[in-house]
């Protein structure tokens, strides 16, 4: 099945205290104007949220876009970091929206230092609601995790892993053209979609997904596996 359906784009901003460092919260504000920019006003819903230690709703999910420029104007960044626990809590209030083509951006420098979940479960909570999750991690040159062992390293493992589970994927922007180029292909992602269905494993647990296409030149991401049955049974 292909959906044309609008887009629903929930942007979750960390506003820990590690953000007010060589302007990482502005680069966070800069991508998501190039990822509202690419909806569209009327059809299209989007939602801002914000986390430190918890999880702020700042604009409930509106098809008005230009409500939400300018309402973090009011946050500055301060405090602790729980970026697994702010993403599962996101993720749940985002089970009932009835926009197929969803999904949830969290701009982030990766720096987690209060959550009680872990990747895996947070991976577990959004695949259940097919709720792919896009990390955009704004950060400077020498935290790239594409640097090697100079990066931040939960960039390149937990998160990147948390991203690639449920169907979503992390990204570096650590200058302006890389942001606008993420937009674009978050955006474009979400407006490609086709729903293949397929009988679930029965053995409880989690079950890894590949799925591969013969033609040439061509790439297919999806979620990295579902949760048959109680995984705890």
């Amino acid at each position: 099945e292909q959906d044309s359906g609008p887009v629903g784009l929930a942007l979750l901003y960390d506003i820990s205290g590690s953000m007010d460092i060589d302007e990482r919260f502005s680069r966070a504000r800069e991508t998501s104007y190039f990822l509202l920019s690419g909806l569209r006003t009327g059809e299209d819903e989007a939602a801002i949220f914000a986390f430190d230690s918890g999880l702020h709703v700042v604009q409930p999910f509106t098809t008005e876009l230009d409500r939400l420029r300018g309402s973090l104007s009011s946050f500055s960044p301060w405090g602790m970091t729980s970026i697994h626990d702010a993403i599962a809590s996101a993720s749940r209030s985002m089970d009932a929206r009835a926009t197929k083509r969803r999904a949830l951006v969290v701009l982030t420098d990766g720096f987690d230092t209060a959550s009680k979940l872990d990747a895996a479960e947070v991976s577990r909570i959004a695949s259940a609601i097919d709720l792919p999750v896009y990390l955009v991690a704004v950060v400077p040159s020498i935290d790239d995790p594409r640097q090697g062992e100079g990066g931040n390293g939960a960039l390149a493992g937990d998160l990147a892993d948390l991203a690639r589970w449920t169907g979503g994927e992390l990204f570096v922007a650590t200058s302006t053209p890389e942001a606008s180029t993420i937009a674009r292909q978050v955006v474009s992602e979400l407006r490609q979609q086709y729903l293949i269905a397929f009988p679930a494993g029965e053995k409880p647990g989690w079950h890894s997904i590949e799925l591969r296409v013969r033609r040439k030149g061509y790439t297919v991401q999806t979620r990295g596996g579902y949760v048959a049955g109680n995984p705890a049974s």
